[in-house]
């Protein structure tokens, strides 16, 4: 009888965990948007600018966000 009563318990705790792990994947997911519009922001400014701030200045093919 034990096995049976701790089934809707253990069904109870998922569904209350469900809405923090939504959260927690909507805040990544609005993280990982603002470093791609970040990134693309600087890209968008010329060589000597980004120079003035400190960008590194090699043409690493890594660094580079592929326009879709």
């Amino acid at each position: 009888m034990t096995q049976f009563s701790q089934r809707p318990l253990r069904s109870r705790l998922h569904l209350l965990q469900w809405p923090s792990w939504l959260a927690r994947l909507g805040n990544d997911a609005l993280l990982s948007w603002r470093k791609r519009q970040s990134l693309r922001a600087l890209e968008a400014l010329p060589t000597d600018t980004l120079k003035d701030i400190g960008w590194p200045s090699s043409d690493n093919k890594r660094m580079r966000i592929e326009k879709n």
